[in-house]
Formats: structure tokens, C-alpha cells, sequence
């Protein structure tokens, strides 16, 4: 689904080692023809406002919604080659990115977008896309037991950050059971009761270094 790349400059009139040398508590940003180059540290947050468009380069990047009582709600997940946008959003609430690992960003001004066609017809379509992804997410939390709501979960980072083996695929990024249960909207103990019962049924396993291996089977799995 996410797999055209967008025609964006590249990177090497911004220098890179000045700024991916930058400190991970902060944001490291140099302005670049046809937009201004980003790099977040992995663990860092940033209010999303205003009228820009970011285009995740690298990385892994929660869109997060906080509610008036405190409560934080993901909205999606984002790997390489997809766009988001506050303009796609409730104008009420408040909303944050959250980087799941060290993200390089291209943050567009709709300015910027508009000079080229090809550009601007590129945006338009990862905005579906952003939309598409936004629809499943919601299903899952939505829909069917804890078990099979984890299998959807696992099946939908496995289109952004899989990688195929021979056994199955191999998901590239790690996130932990809160995490997941954050996503799913679960309890910990629940996950993590899932995740033991995907792993008995042969369905999904856990590879030396950590990540997950789901099996190529996996989507078939009913409980």
C-alpha cells in the first residue's frame, strides 16, 4: 500500500552529519530547497499544528491523540514514504507525534507542495493512504476477540514494517506488549496472554534478537 516514493530532494545539500549527529533529547532542523529536513530522536514528542505536511523519510512515528482527561489514544503508526497532516484532523483536541525510533522527516509547507503537479498529485494519493491505514486501525480496535484483534494489529505493522523470510515475516520493528495493548486498546496482561496464545498455536514466534516472525498463515488464524 505505501510502497511509491514520493520525488523529494535529497538529502545531501542538508549536510547530513550536522544533523544527524544531533543530541536525541532534541530536534535537529536545517532548511533545504523544497521544505525543511527533521531528525527526531527516538523517545521524542512534538505538537502537531499548523498547516505542514511531514513525509516520514526513516523511522517509525505514533500520531497520538490526548483527551481532556489525560487519556492518550494512538491513531496510527507510520513507517517510511507515508505523509500526515494536522489538516486531517478534528480542528478540536489536541494532538502529538511520538518517535518509536530515531525519524528523518520532510516537512512540506503546502506552498512548497503546490509548484508541482507530480508533487501534489504524490501527497494527495499518501493521503489516502494515511486515511486507508487510519480506517484499519480503528477496525481493529473495534472488532472480534483480544487474540484476533492482535492478529490484525500484527498483520498491519507487518505491510509498513515487515520483511519477508522464508518462515514468514519478519517484523523489523520491536514494540512491547504495553505498547501493543496501548494500540489495541487492551490491558498489558491481556496482550501479553494473546501474544502466548498465537505463539502455542505455531502461528507467530519470536526470533533470538527479539522480533517477531508471523507466520505466512497468520491472517487465516480464527479464534
Amino acid at each position: 500500500m505505501f510502497q511509491t516514493e514520493l520525488s523529494l530532494p535529497t538529502a545531501a545539500p542538508c549536510d547530513p552529519p550536522r544533523w544527524m549527529d544531533a543530541p536525541a533529547d532534541r530536534a535537529a532542523c536545517r532548511r533545504c530547497p523544497g521544505g525543511s529536513l527533521q531528525h527526531h530522536g527516538v523517545g521524542r514528542t512534538f505538537v502537531l499544528s499548523g498547516e505542514a505536511f511531514w513525509v516520514v523519510q526513516s523511522g517509525a512515528l505514533w500520531i497520538m491523540k490526548l483527551d481532556y482527561c489525560g487519556r492518550q489514544t494512538p491513531l496510527a503508526l507510520l513507517g517510511p514514504q507515508m505523509v500526515f497532516s494536522r489538516r486531517l484532523l478534528s480542528p478540536s483536541g489536541y494532538y502529538f507525534a511520538q518517535a518509536e525510533s530515531d525519524v528523518q522527516l520532510w516537512v512540506l509547507e503546502w506552498a512548497d507542495i503546490e509548484r508541482s503537479r507530480v508533487l501534489s498529485a504524490q501527497i494527495n494519493g499518501k493521503l489516502v493512504d494515511l486515511l486507508l491505514h487510519m480506517e484499519a486501525w480503528l477496525a481493529v480496535r473495534c472488532q472480534g476477540s483480544a487474540v484476533e484483534q492482535l492478529r490484525d494489529f500484527l498483520l498491519l505493522v507487518g505491510e509498513q514494517f515487515g520483511r519477508p523470510r522464508p518462515q514468514g515475516v519478519r517484523l523489523e520493528l520491536r514494540l512491547t506488549h504495553a505498547q501493543i495493548a496501548m494500540a489495541i486498546g487492551k490491558e498489558r496482561v491481556t496482550v501479553s496472554a494473546a501474544i502466548g496464545r498465537l505463539r502455542a498455536d505455531g502461528w507467530i514466534r519470536e526470533e533470538a534478537d527479539g522480533h517477531l516472525l508471523l507466520g505466512w498463515d497468520l491472517a487465516a488464524a480464527r479464534y
